[in-house]
């Protein structure tokens, strides 16, 4: 019979025991999640996604609350093509990374990657919005000891990612900020030999080829987008608000008779003024002279409108560009034999949140478009952009 003491003796070593077992056991479950994270990044630097993701399924099988595995899981999930799987992965670790902000932008960046791969640019952009406001933060990194050089890097990918998703969706406003945060970033989005007058810009963000420019006189400054591949181009521009009123009014007004008076309109867009004599000016004013106080009525209604000193253009081509050039004064684009001008429209916005939308097709570059001639083909020597040129070229 086992006295007291001998019995507290062997519960002893049995706890001695027990928690060595325990400790061992912990060791070679840390020991072989290590291996199998370490496993699962080599598989995804050689772009080998299944096994990948089988390394990192055995991961959060020993460790359900290992965050880097999700985040490993969900980039091979992604490079499968396998989105909900990667948005998924995406959620859980955003969910379960609520006090580490770089991871958790990571994540988020990650998703809003897959939303734009599955054409929801809206949510592409909310996620990146959140990306970035996670990464603005003063402590960001901090808790997770991540290095500024990462931080850094991170910030710049999404910001090129965001602006290029906000393009898409004509948040054209959202788009100039990233490209004025990126140059605080010390991001070079200049090139050697520009004119310093022009002071254009050039990036590429996510394949998207963006410039930015400015008028000589320093008073309109403009961002145009064009991507290889797309046959849409878009583009803002910023005027003075003493400028904007009168000529938003004015092109809405003239775009808006001219849809009722077809025949007027071309009869007066033929006349040459500068060919007539005064007697015969005047008697063209008394002709016309119903139109003219129509038009100018149309005038005053529009210029009552609060507008704001931007409007955004929208240009959609009958084939995709195929590359683009810049030199520091022209935006060559080069575009397939016989691309022809689909539609080009021009949209003004109001503070009072009112927008409206003339279609410029008949009017790009002083009215020379002509639907059955190539863009290419365009005669546009004689039209002045300020201090740069926008110039299509055929790409055979």
């Amino acid at each position: 019979m086992l006295t007291e003491k001998r019995k507290t003796r062997l519960w002893l070593i049995a706890a001695v025991l027990l928690a060595v077992f325990l400790f061992t056991a912990c060791a070679s479950g840390a020991s072989r999640v290590s291996e199998k994270i370490e496993l699962g990044q080599k598989y995804l630097t050689e772009l080998n996604y299944t096994e990948a993701v089988a390394a990192f399924t055995e991961v959060i099988k020993i460790n359900p609350s290992n965050i880097e595995a999700y985040v490993g899981r969900a980039e091979a999930y992604k490079g499968l093509k396998q989105y909900e799987e990667a948005k998924a992965d995406y959620t859980t670790v955003i969910e379960k990374a609520e006090d580490m902000p770089y991871t958790q932008a990571q994540a988020y960046a990650g998703r809003a990657e897959v939303y734009d791969l599955t054409d929801d640019a809206t949510a592409a952009e909310s996620d990146y919005s959140a990306a970035i406001g996670l990464l603005e933060k003063e402590d960001v990194g901090k808790k997770e000891n991540i290095a500024e050089k990462l931080i850094r890097e991170l910030k710049i990918k999404v910001l090129q990612f965001h602006a290029e998703v906000c393009m898409k969706l004509g948040l054209y406003d959202k788009a100039m900020e990233d490209y004025a945060k990126l140059e605080e970033l010390g991001v070079n989005m200049s090139e050697d030999g520009a004119s310093k007058s022009s002071q254009q810009d050039e990036s590429s963000a996510g394949g998207a080829y963006v410039w930015t420019y400015t008028y000589e006189d320093g008073t309109i400054k403009g961002l145009i987008a064009v991507q290889s591949g797309s046959s849409h181009m878009s583009g803002v521009a910023d005027y003075p608000p003493e400028q904007m009123s009168d000529m938003a009014a004015s092109m809405i007004a003239t775009q808006k008779w001219k849809e009722k008076h077809p025949e007027t309109w071309k009869a007066l867009f033929a006349i040459d003024p500068d060919g007539m004599s005064a007697e015969q000016m005047e008697a063209l004013a008394t002709i016309y002279d119903a139109d003219f106080q129509e038009m100018e009525a149309e005038f005053d209604k529009w210029n009552a409108i609060d507008w704001k000193p931007q409007f955004i253009a929208d240009i959609l081509l009958s084939a995709p560009v195929s590359r683009v050039e810049k030199t520091a004064d022209v935006l060559y684009i080069y575009v397939p034999t016989g691309t022809k001008l689909v539609t080009e429209q021009m949209t003004f916005t109001s503070y009072s949140g009112r927008a409206e939308t003339i279609d410029m097709t008949d009017s790009l570059y002083g009215g020379i478009n002509d639907p059955a001639t190539p863009i290419y083909e365009w005669d546009t020597s004689s039209d002045a952009n300020g201090s740069f040129r926008i110039e299509f070229r055929e790409d055979k």
